[in-house]
């Protein structure tokens, strides 16, 4: 015990010379105080962070022509309708709020699956109030208005993610403007300007928003009756995945 005591006390000496050698100052109680504030206000908005980029990621997704998947392959699909600029605000987000959650005064305690789920628990009910009430709309929307390249650069405008998909001969998908309206047919021109002689017969599936008029805007799933003739199997609103 006394050796104990002995090795206590020369620490100690050595600790407070130390301290006196290289002017050490307490620091105020209070910058303990603001900074585990700070803490908390960052870690509270990295987690609004990731429920928006959740929210706006999901969005795309959701509107994404995922009934194409017997002609499109889905990793296509995937690619080209998800939005990598908020795929990596949601990673950024994630990391974000983990290490904020770290530097709590309890946080080095829990591991990281922990607080991953926690963080994941409660974006997710944000996520849940952003979704339903359109708030993601609201924020892109503010955001396109700041940022002009936002819609053209960071995460292309719808028109251009469906030309990508619906332009494909191959696969028998048409995409752009009715030219003219015909008994049971359709003066058709894609977005190459290849203009095509639609059939439309007893079996095409029209969708309600469809509006059959000159210069109207479609989506077309087709197929070859023969070498001249094309049959609509159904006919889709240029925008919209409604039935």
């Amino acid at each position: 015990m006394k050796d104990n005591n002995i090795l206590k006390n020369d620490f100690s000496d050595q600790l407070l010379k130390k301290i006196k050698k290289e002017k050490v100052k307490q620091v105020p109680k209070n910058i303990f105080v603001i900074k585990n504030i700070f803490i908390w206000i960052f870690l509270v908005l990295s987690i609004f962070v990731w429920a928006l980029s959740l929210s706006i990621t999901f969005e795309y997704l959701f509107n994404a022509d995922w009934f194409i998947l017997n002609r499109i392959w889905f990793f296509k699909i995937l690619i080209v309708f998800m939005p990598f600029f908020w795929l990596l605000f949601l990673i950024f987000s994630i990391f974000l709020s983990y290490y904020n959650f770290r530097h709590t005064k309890t946080g080095y305690k829990i591991s990281f699956i922990k607080v991953f789920l926690i963080n994941t628990i409660l974006s997710l009910s944000i996520w849940i109030i952003f979704y339903f009430v359109w708030i993601h709309n609201y924020f892109e929307e503010k955001i396109e208005n700041h940022i002009p390249k936002y819609r053209s650069v960071l995460v292309w405008d719808r028109d251009s993610r469906m030309l990508k998909v619906w332009q494909n001969e191959e696969k028998w998908l048409l995409i752009w403007k009715i030219k003219n309206v015909r008994w049971k047919g359709l003066d058709f021109i894609d977005f190459k300007n290849k203009e095509w002689m639609i059939i439309l017969d007893e079996k095409t599936d029209i969708k309600k928003r469809v509006n059959l008029k000159s210069w109207e805007r479609i989506k077309i799933l087709w197929k070859i009756k023969d070498q001249s003739s094309f049959i609509a199997e159904e006919i889709r609103p240029f925008r919209g995945i409604k039935k």
